[in-house]
């Protein structure tokens, strides 16, 4: 749980802090921030649940987890696929 919530909190401030610069936030990053907020959001009240023994706190988590990793296969992904279209260059 303080993992969730210090991820939760710093992920924040960087996506707050990017979109006051001149680049702005990409659609992608935006993306990645949400699913990546909803996965440690997930991760966090299924811990609370498992110190209350309410909420499904198992289920949540196992959740979190799960998609958490989805995210982390696309961005994999997309990174190898960005790699591959500057060696074709």
């Amino acid at each position: 749980m303080p993992i969730a919530l210090v991820y939760i909190t710093l992920s924040t401030l960087a996506t707050f802090r990017a979109t006051r610069s001149r680049q702005g936030v990409s659609r992608d990053r935006l993306t990645r921030f949400f699913f990546g907020e909803l996965s440690a959001g997930l991760i966090f009240v299924g811990g609370l649940g498992l110190v209350i023994h309410a909420l499904g706190g198992a289920y949540l988590v196992a959740a979190g987890i799960i998609l958490g990793v989805l995210c982390s296969m696309l961005a994999i992904w997309s990174l190898f696929v960005g790699l591959g279209l500057e060696l074709e260059r």
